[in-house]
């Protein structure tokens, strides 16, 4: 009974410690959203933090050892959670190059049209971490399923949703429903070994274990072993578009850029 006694007093431990972190990364993220309106400094953002820890602790010494005392020890905290820092940029558009631009990784790096350093701050976060942060929160997961939950717009609908509110009511999601309908099982493309063109092999039968396929590129010939799947809500399409738009003055008549769906 003494045994049983103790290992639930552990596991209440840790319950209570779990939300307490919680409620530190919270206050930690929220400290940064003010401080970020406010164009506050990093001692703003301690002394905003210090206030939350006075609201959330009520005194108890031993969970006040447990807040961050500084900055990096605030971005330690949120690292453990899985935080990852954006990449750090520098851009130059400077006068003498105003129809291109040159983009740099590190502060040793000058631009490659005029030698100067950048002076335009960016940062990127790669697509692979940005879908994580997704993912954290329930209320963007409850948008990222949205065209699920209407479902009814485009799944077996042909021509498209009669009003057209959303990317799903269109016909070209329609088309594309495969690749979000877990009932639907189909191939996916695959690269060519020799120029690493992709190519897809929709019109590949079911079943099939191997098949000769043909570049329209290089038009070089080679055996593949289809991989097939099936569809996910869950999928996120990366779809490209060509609609004129022109970020600079450029010779070229047509841009092109992706949708995130």
């Amino acid at each position: 009974a003494a045994d049983i006694t103790l290992e639930s007093t552990r596991e209440h431990d840790d319950e209570f410690e779990a939300i307490d972190n919680k409620k530190r990364v919270k206050a930690v993220i929220d400290a940064m959203r003010i401080n970020d309106s406010a164009n506050g400094s990093e001692k703003h953002f301690m002394d905003i933090l210090k206030y939350g820890k006075e609201l959330c602790s009520h005194d108890k010494e031993e969970e006040n050892q447990s807040w961050p005392k500084s900055w990096k020890a605030s971005i330690k905290m949120l690292k453990k959670e899985g935080y990852k820092e954006p990449i750090e940029y520098k851009i130059c558009l400077d006068k003498l190059h105003y129809n291109t631009y040159d983009i740099m990784r590190f502060n040793s790096e000058n631009c490659r049209y005029c030698g100067k350093k950048g002076s335009i701050l960016y940062y990127y976060l790669p697509l692979r971490d940005k879908i994580k942060r997704w993912c954290q929160d329930a209320e963007y997961c409850k948008k990222m399923t949205a065209h699920w939950n209407q479902k009814d717009h485009w799944l077996g609908v042909k021509g498209g949703w009669h009003s057209k509110c959303e990317i799903w009511d269109g016909q070209r999601f329609g088309e594309l429903s495969c690749f979000w309908d877990p009932n639907t099982r189909w191939v996916l493309p695959c690269y060519c070994p020799s120029c690493n063109v992709v190519i897809s092999l929709s019109n590949t039968p079911l079943q099939t274990t191997n098949v000769e396929v043909e570049c329209s590129v290089c038009h070089s010939v080679f055996n593949h072993k289809p991989t097939f799947t099936n569809g996910d809500p869950r999928n996120i399409a990366l779809i490209g578009h060509w609609d004129g738009w022109q970020p600079f003055a450029t010779s070229g008549r047509h841009s092109c850029g992706k949708e995130i769906i």
